[in-house]
């Protein structure tokens, strides 16, 4: 945990404001189904296959684009309905049950978002071809430092790596291990930030389709009823003693770092390892490098 700084800033206090929710007097048809499916324009595109000059341009006029790509937009504000398999549930319920470093939602949602950054975002980018949406603007690395992006730029290998780390931290999360409990790469730890960012928009906007799992909440009073206080138990909206957790169990003591905004220390943590090397197993890394050193904001993904 980086010192003096507010982890999970409320909507309300967001730093980096994203140029779409900037309120241009235009509500289109179009940016109204999208903002009912939970897509911002960047996502949107990244799902349709196409820039996000090209969904701007989609979503102001359908007549600016060609047929099939208005076909390609159109699809994605199609609002499927989400279930999620029983035994998978049940497999969640049963490894997070003790709710002693997640909720079994809390943990749900963190897996949910990985396997969909896999499956969609990456997948969906490494499978397309020509006017590709640029990596830092898509997930998970719309939430990271655009310093660590100048370092990838768009190199295909590195996100197939991603794209099949995050499917791996997912399904150990199945079986109740995060990043933190065996040895492991850099990047299964960086990439638990933006998941934690995600997952407490996931258990907020879609807890509907977590109906399998338990809900656990906050007593009337908004404190942890006794029960909770006395046996250390976490509610599903107690995110922040989830993120202190994973602070104390984290190998790595940069593993926030590259999704802070201009953190003062992440060049040097970029000199000393290379998003290339972020996939290499590491039996023991080093400790002690941010401990006492503030500085930096999340970054907020566009």
């Amino acid at each position: 945990m980086v010192r003096g700084v507010s982890r999970w800033p409320g909507r309300a206090g967001r730093l980096d404001r994203p140029l779409e929710s900037i309120d241009t007097g235009i509500v289109t048809t179009q940016r109204v189904l999208r903002e009912n499916v939970g897509l911002t324009q960047t996502e949107a595109a990244a799902k349709a296959r196409v820039s996000l000059a090209t969904w701007r341009r989609w979503e102001a006029d359908p007549e600016r684009v060609s047929p099939d790509t208005a076909s390609r937009c159109e699809a994605v504000l199609v609002a499927p309905e989400v279930t999620y398999d029983r035994a998978w549930l049940d497999e969640i319920n049963a490894s997070w049950g003790s709710r002693e470093r997640l909720t079994p939602r809390q943990a749900a949602a963190i897996a949910i978002s990985l396997d969909i950054w896999g499956d969609l975002y990456l997948g969906e980018w490494l499978d397309s071809s020509g006017d590709r949406t640029p990596l830092h603007e898509i997930a998970p690395f719309a939430f990271l430092d655009l310093r660590v992006m100048v370092l990838v730029a768009e190199n295909p290998a590195w996100v197939a790596l991603a794209k099949k780390r995050c499917h791996a931290v997912a399904q150990e999360m199945r079986s109740g291990v995060l990043p933190f409990d065996r040895p492991g790469c850099f990047f299964d730890e960086v990439i638990m930030a933006p998941a934690l960012a995600r997952a407490v928009d996931f258990l907020a906007d879609e807890s509907d389709s977590l109906e399998g799992l338990p809900a656990y909440e906050r007593a009337a009073t908004g404190d942890i009823d006794d029960e909770h206080d006395e046996d250390h138990l976490l509610v599903d909206d107690d995110w922040d003693a989830v993120s202190d957790g994973f602070d104390d169990a984290a190998r790595f003591d940069a593993w926030e770092m590259p999704s802070y905004a201009a953190h003062p220390l992440l060049g040097a943590v970029l000199r000393e390892r290379h998003p290339f090397e972020w996939f290499d197993l590491e039996f023991a890394p080093d400790r002690g490098l941010v401990d006492a050193s503030p500085g930096g904001q999340p970054r907020e993904a566009s």
